[in-house]
């Protein structure tokens, strides 16, 4: 039991310095949920009404140079693709290459 506390000890600082904003690109508030979104690096973080992380928005989304929500979705631009998720399962519903793009960047 003690090496299990001990492991937890050590494993709990690690996943709250992933969850610090250091690199954000863009924020989006998703008002069903009363919650923020927040495109940091290469992961998108959900951050509470207090301004705390509170932990990754699903497990692969990314957001590399902007973000919208919009109808229950979080679209997303990566590199030359527009990607949607579900809001409620963090669930991937769309992957659009833009044909031409070399850069996009910013959506409204």
């Amino acid at each position: 039991m003690k090496y299990v506390l001990i492991f937890f000890m050590l494993g709990f600082p690690i996943g709250v310095i992933a969850q610090q904003l250091t690199n954000i690109e863009s924020v989006e508030y998703d008002p069903v949920q009363s919650r923020f979104l927040v495109s940091n690096g290469n992961r998108v973080i959900e951050v509470d009404g207090d301004g705390q992380p509170v932990g990754y928005f699903g497990t692969a989304p990314r957001a590399d140079f902007g973000m919208e929500v919009m109808d229950g979705k979080l679209f997303t631009i990566v590199s030359s693709s527009v990607r949607a998720y579900d809001l409620a399962t963090s669930l991937q519903v769309m992957n659009t290459p833009v044909s031409g793009a070399q850069f996009l960047n910013g959506m409204a």
